[in-house]
């Protein structure tokens, strides 16, 4: 960890809102959507982090893809395949994915 009072910059601290990084734009309140699942289409969720949804990451729709695609071999398969698909199409960043059947 840096010390604050020597260095101002991103730290560890930030996944709890890190008041000083506010103006930069990092924030503890999660970006949260209250659906219905259709137990016909939604089968899957995938939970990640910024790495693959940045400006750089990947969209929602490719990412859907290729989680199904993933997902009819192994649901294990799924976070490996979108890491695997972030770090060819974009810039390498942190990135946690969990998936989880509907």
């Amino acid at each position: 960890l840096w010390s604050v009072e020597k260095n101002k910059g991103l730290m560890v601290t930030r996944t709890m809102g890190d008041v000083d990084m506010r103006p930069n734009g990092v924030i503890c309140d999660p970006e949260m959507k209250r659906l219905t699942l259709d137990d016909s289409n939604d089968r899957l969720l995938v939970v990640a982090s910024d790495g693959l949804w940045d400006e750089d990451g990947m969209s929602f729709q490719f990412a859907c893809s290729i989680a199904a695609k993933a997902a009819r071999r192994d649901l294990a398969a799924v976070p490996k395949e979108l890491l695997k698909s972030v770090q060819t199409e974009g810039p390498a960043d942190d990135c946690t994915i969990c998936a989880i059947a509907l």
